[in-house]
């Protein structure tokens, strides 16, 4: 299920995230302004000198002598501070100890920068729960791609089956065709799996006057292996049909469907 989740929040967060930047942390994203996901160039991660030493109190720090820091060093390198960074989550990710970084010129005297602003610094990152976000912040928007994650926000006192039903209303309607409401809605669907709400969502979806294309059950959701396993332990006697059908968080109707599908291949 994580790999369906991640593919679709990849494909609709980008929508939501100005409105939280500025709900947040009063920030204005900037249009178009996506950065490349994968860094250009390589980089050894192989130090020349790495050790332990014990200081005065007797903590552990790991030594770092600097890549190239034994040959001529180059007095200007004003990229040095930014890759002693890279290396200091590298060593810090391995061994789990303070790190004393020290670069070793040949001869001469430098400027290089030797200590990062306070806001080039990584000292942790914040946590945005949004299940803790309030659900109208998503369902008052006119745009599918952002409702359909109020399906993960805080509901507040109103019922699930209010709000769900709430959004996929607001999903078809600010659709542009019956093609990207069956997107959206299938969208819905993956996220409900998280907070166990897909039967709600599939009850409201067929309780829509409209057919939809909705291909969840394989493009999605990639459950193939665990219904056809679940068929197999049903057909052995093993489960009955209401427990197969709640751990796969479908009707027991739709899982007699699978039954009459994948028996053979499940024998």
């Amino acid at each position: 299920m994580s790999n369906d989740f991640d593919r679709v929040f990849k494909e609709v967060f980008p929508k939501v995230l100005p409105g939280i930047l500025q709900l947040k942390y009063g920030l204005q994203a900037i249009p178009d302004s996506d950065l490349p996901l994968a860094f250009n160039g390589t980089y050894e991660r192989r130090v020349d000198h790495l050790s332990k030493a014990v200081d005065k109190q007797g903590n552990e720090w790991i030594i770092h002598i600097a890549p190239k820091a034994f040959g001529v060093q180059t007095r200007q390198d004003h990229e040095m501070i930014y890759r002693m960074q890279r290396y200091h989550a590298e060593i810090l990710l391995e061994h789990r100890l303070p790190i004393r970084h020290i670069v070793l010129l040949a001869r001469g005297r430098s400027n290089m920068k030797t200590q990062l602003r306070d806001n080039e610094v990584f000292r942790g990152y914040e946590l945005i729960n949004l299940s803790e976000l309030s659900v109208d912040f998503f369902r008052e928007s006119e745009t599918p791609g952002i409702i359909l994650m109020g399906v993960l926000a805080n509901f507040g006192k109103a019922s699930k089956e209010s709000v769900i039903s709430d959004l996929v209303e607001r999903i078809v309607e600010y659709s542009q065709t019956d093609a990207e409401a069956s997107r959206h809605l299938e969208q819905l669907m993956i996220f409900s799996r998280i907070n166990k709400l897909t039967p709600i969502v599939n009850q409201k979806i067929d309780a829509m006057p409209f057919n939809f294309d909705l291909k969840v059950d394989e493009e999605y959701f990639t459950k193939l292996g665990e219904i056809k396993m679940l068929v197999k332990i049903y057909l052995n006697k093993l489960i009955s049909v209401e427990n197969a059908a709640s751990q796969l968080e479908i009707s027991v109707e739709k899982f007699e469907e699978y039954v009459h599908q994948y028996a053979d291949h499940a024998l």
